[in-house]
């Protein structure tokens, strides 16, 4: 397991990002008596030169003292003096202020004798002991695996590059031999395909081999199942050398997890579609039993009027206005589920030429009451027109419905540009994914706002009125199936925008609709 490790330790500094060594060759400098009293520079490596910021031509033969102050003081010439004249190298930490006591931070020094002169390495300490630490880490705390392989050529190939016919082990750490459930002798100088004769099967080795040939880090998730190896791994392989390094990290319970959750998307996107379907049908089939049942009330209230008391008379008008609402709410629930079975290709809309064709459509109420509804110039959206219309129309109609009795309806109908960041909180927080701010980028929306002076209501209930059936206000004040703002949700949701609304009671409302400026949805 020490050669393992030691195996490991040797490949990983080349890997990894090594501290920089210096290196200095000093001529010493004697008393008559043999005593050392200086130290000369006679040659820098580069990182030396780096660190001195000079040229070896300026400092050539100058004293250790002007150019490296840390490396020579009074109690390291007696060190430097010991190993000049037995030849033994000397080991030290000396910290980067010679004037300071602490040795850090500061440098790890070898001195060794070289024919007469003295040869000084240093490297930083505090690098040199972050890259121990990180040696550490990779060798056995790190729950990613690591493996060095030596590629196997094909000495019988002439081909250019040659052929690689298999991998040896060469060094593993502690993850792969529990994944293996291996020993390391087991493993080491062992072929991959002896070992796990999956690794071709599932494209380990052609990945290996992708790496050496390209010289180009390669990454891919690996299903393993075969050698007694059970799962997913992350994987990734880089040339190093004359030989392939392999790393991998187990994430099979985040592909189950992963699997799982697009299992219950399939079958709730399955559900939904169901449910809408037979939305759709139930609704369709039930018109024709309800005309019926309008058809003959209207017999009945006209061909035998005169045969009816009072009593069976006003019978037959709540029958009547009960089939009415009926068929409202079936329109309505037709309508809802049209959104989701029948869209259409979108396409340029302007909403300045669509709000005229949605007043004409409440002409009966607007003349009813007085409503005054203004607008200024409205943007181009990219969306369905009879969607966007019926949007607008169910907006427009609630906020004529909701007034003071009192009182004139005046509706506003308002457009603002707006970047994604200037877009509330609350309502980016709704908005699809792909529409998301992106590095870079400048998402942008229209916020298109429709403001009356009506009833208003709590804001405590504004999650309430976008969801089917609720309403607020009871039939016979306010006549609705509670319908019309879930078919608005459900509109902004399929032209991939958000709605809200703001408001207190008696002070009237503004829904706000944030649809994506075109060439963004």
């Amino acid at each position: 397991m020490n050669v393992m490790n030691n195996q490991v330790a040797d490949l990983l500094p080349g890997a990894l990002p090594a501290p920089q060594s210096g290196v200095l060759l000093l001529h010493p400098v004697y008393q008559p008596d043999g005593m050392l009293t200086d130290l000369r520079l006679g040659m820098l490596n580069p990182q030396a030169e780096r660190d001195t910021a000079q040229p070896i031509s300026a400092i050539e033969g100058q004293s250790l003292r002007l150019s490296f102050p840390q490396f020579i003081n009074a109690p390291l010439l007696p060190l430097y003096q010991d190993v000049l004249d037995t030849g033994l190298s000397a080991r030290f930490e000396c910290p980067a202020d010679s004037t300071q006591t602490t040795p850090l931070p500061g440098y790890e020094v070898s001195a060794t004798r070289l024919a007469d002169n003295l040869l000084l390495t240093y490297a930083d300490l505090s690098q040199a002991r972050q890259h121990a630490q990180l040696m550490e880490v990779i060798q056995g705390v790190n729950p990613a695996g690591v493996v060095l392989f030596d590629p196997v050529w094909d000495d019988s190939c002439e081909e250019t590059p040659r052929r690689i016919v298999d991998f040896i082990y060469t060094a593993v750490n502690k993850t792969e031999l529990e994944i293996t459930r291996k020993p390391a002798d087991q493993l080491i100088g062992h072929r991959l395909k002896t070992v796990c004769p999956s690794a071709e099967a599932f494209g380990l080795v052609g990945a290996l081999i992708e790496a050496v040939h390209t010289n180009q880090p390669t990454e891919w998730l690996m299903p393993y199942f075969g050698d007694g190896i059970s799962g997913w791994f992350q994987s990734a392989a880089v040339r190093h050398g004359e030989q392939v390094l392999f790393t991998f990290l187990e994430v099979t319970e985040l592909k189950q997890h992963q699997e799982a959750l697009e299992m219950a998307i399939q079958e709730l996107r399955r559900a939904n579609d169901n449910l809408q379907q037979f939305a759709y049908v139930a609704s369709h089939d039930l018109q024709e039993p309800l005309r019926k049942i309008q058809s003959f009330g209207n017999m009945l209230a006209v061909g035998q009027a005169a045969t009816l008391d009072a009593s069976t008379q006003d019978l037959i008008q709540r029958m009547q206005a009960a089939a009415k609402r009926m068929s409202v709410l079936i329109s309505d629930l037709l309508t809802y589920s049209r959104l989701t079975t029948q869209q259409e290709p979108f396409r340029p809309v302007s909403l300045t030429n669509l709000l005229p064709m949605v007043l004409t459509n409440l002409t009966e109420a607007i003349t009813e009451s007085g409503a005054q509804v203004n607008w200024s110039e409205l943007p181009t959206i990219n969306g369905d027109p009879a969607q966007l219309e019926q949007l607008f129309d169910n907006l427009l109609a609630n906020a004529i419905k909701f007034r003071h009795t009192d009182t004139v309806p005046i509706v506003t109908v308002s457009a603002d540009w707006l970047l994604f960041n200037d877009i509330p909180q609350a309502v980016r927080a709704r908005l699809p994914n792909r529409l998301l701010q992106q590095p870079g980028q400048q998402t942008s929306f229209w916020a298109i706002s429709i403001t009356d002076n009506g009833i208003g209501f709590d804001e405590k209930y504004l999650n309430r009125i976008f969801v089917v059936f609720q309403r607020l206000h009871g039939k016979n004040r306010y006549p609705g199936t509670g319908i019309g703002l879930a078919i608005c949700q459900k509109i902004v949701d399929n032209h991939g925008g958000a709605i809200t609304a703001t408001s207190a009671p008696g002070q009237g409302s503004t829904f706000t609709v944030y649809l994506p400026a075109r060439g963004q949805e």
